[in-house]
């Protein structure tokens, strides 16, 4: 039988929802009078960006916390460059006249963007693009979505051990955003159960490589990995030339700026029973 999703409507879930909604503006009693008798200006400050464009795709008007008061009087694609999503939306939309919506990422902030086009006389005069951070919604869908996933995955594993393994190292991977392997002692060495990585794009490598890759270190590093009780963190450079990572696996980690491996041992009575690693890369939240 399938398993059952959760209900998403429930109260559990829009309590999630909930959470995401901005902050009260809060302007001190002083300016309150002024901010209620003309709110564009604060509005204007702490909008993330707002700007608009003439026909010609030149920046006419900018303004926000994410603006650029230089860009004034410039085509948008030399003003905006690394960009090109906002750029190619004001670009389309200047040339079908039709309203956009899409996010953008902006230095680790997530923007609701909205593009209108300006009409006059059924002409296409420019374009207006107004943002909202969404960076705390989206988090909250993420989180929901993961959970109900979760939710459907464990009732159909939780009576095989190393798929309830596998859905707890694919949580600690999309938690941390990093690639997560996890061993267990079998016969007094540490065999691979499961692995995954946040970006889906290379979870099936990591997955292949630690099940190609034989788990031997060697030296200073094997002992402390033995010995050890607390969390354990290893360069990445070490790592790479105690384990004799194989070049593709260097290659695709220095794309992804690896810079320490993360070592968690579990032991029971003292014993060392498994190990959890977590690869810090860009973006991670190690």
């Amino acid at each position: 039988m399938a398993a059952a999703l959760p209900d998403l409507s429930g109260p559990g879930f829009a309590l999630v929802a909930e959470l995401a909604l901005p902050e009260p503006l809060d302007v001190g009693s002083v300016h309150a009078p002024a901010v209620l008798a003309g709110p564009l200006d604060v509005l204007a400050r702490r909008t993330p960006l707002l700007l608009t464009v003439s026909s010609s795709l030149t920046v006419e008007f900018v303004t926000g916390r994410l603006s650029r008061p230089q860009a004034v009087g410039r085509p948008v694609d030399q003003a905006f460059a690394d960009l090109p999503a906002l750029v190619d939306e004001l670009g389309g939309a200047m040339a079908d006249g039709v309203v956009r919506s899409f996010d953008l990422e902006i230095d680790g902030r997530v923007l609701d963007v909205l593009v209108q086009p300006v009409l006059a006389g059924g002409e296409i005069r420019g374009a207006i693009a107004t943002t909202t951070d969404a960076t705390a919604a989206r988090a909250s869908l993420r989180r929901t979505a993961l959970l109900a996933r979760m939710t459907s995955e464990h009732a159909a594993v939780k009576d095989d051990p190393d798929a309830v393994m596998q859905l707890v190292v694919s949580a600690v991977a999309q938690y941390a955003r990093s690639p997560v392997v996890m061993r267990s002692v079998q016969d007094g060495e540490l065999v691979l159960r499961a692995a995954d990585d946040y970006d889906e794009g290379t979870a099936s490598v990591v997955r292949q490589v630690a099940c190609a890759v034989p788990w031997a270190p060697t030296g200073r590093l094997r002992d402390q990995l033995l010995r050890v009780a607390a969390p354990l963190t290893v360069p990445w450079s070490v790592w790479v030339d105690e384990l004799g990572v194989p070049a593709p696996v260097r290659a695709l980690m220095a794309q992804r700026e690896a810079r320490s491996v993360v070592c968690w041992p579990m032991r029971t009575r003292g014993q060392l029973v498994g190990l959890l690693t977590v690869v810090a890369v860009r973006g991670s939240r190690m």
